[in-house]
């Protein structure tokens, strides 16, 4: 009895430094994966305000879209269909903010816009 019990607890302590370590090594690269998609959302917004004059209250809201665009993107599985529907989810969102000659800009740069979001 003795022996199993040293035999379990050398297993529990053995699966804490495991999960330790694991917990060690995912957390910090949720947090660069969080800070990735942080420089993307100001990359991009900055580019779209540049490119097709967005006032204050329009760069608040594009911002908004894109952080619940890149929060659900990263809960994605590798399915590319629904990235292709979170994308025009985004995009429908982003053109009911724009005015038309905004529009007609974004229209002309939005596929080299958004590869900022894969870059």
């Amino acid at each position: 009895m003795k022996i199993a019990n040293k035999f379990l607890s050398l297993n529990i302590k053995t699966l804490c430094v495991l999960i330790i370590i694991a917990a060690a090594v995912l957390i910090p690269a949720q947090d660069s994966l969080k800070n990735n998609s942080s420089a993307k959302i100001s990359e991009m917004t900055n580019k779209l305000v540049k490119k097709i004059l967005l006032t204050e209250k329009q760069k608040s809201k594009l911002e908004n879209i894109l952080i619940e665009y890149f929060e659900s993107r990263e809960n994605l599985s590798g399915n590319g269909e629904k990235e292709s529907v979170l994308r025009q989810n985004a995009d429908d969102k982003i053109k009911v903010l724009l005015d038309k000659k905004q529009d007609m800009k974004f229209n002309i740069i939005a596929d080299q816009w958004w590869d900022l979001a894969n870059k």
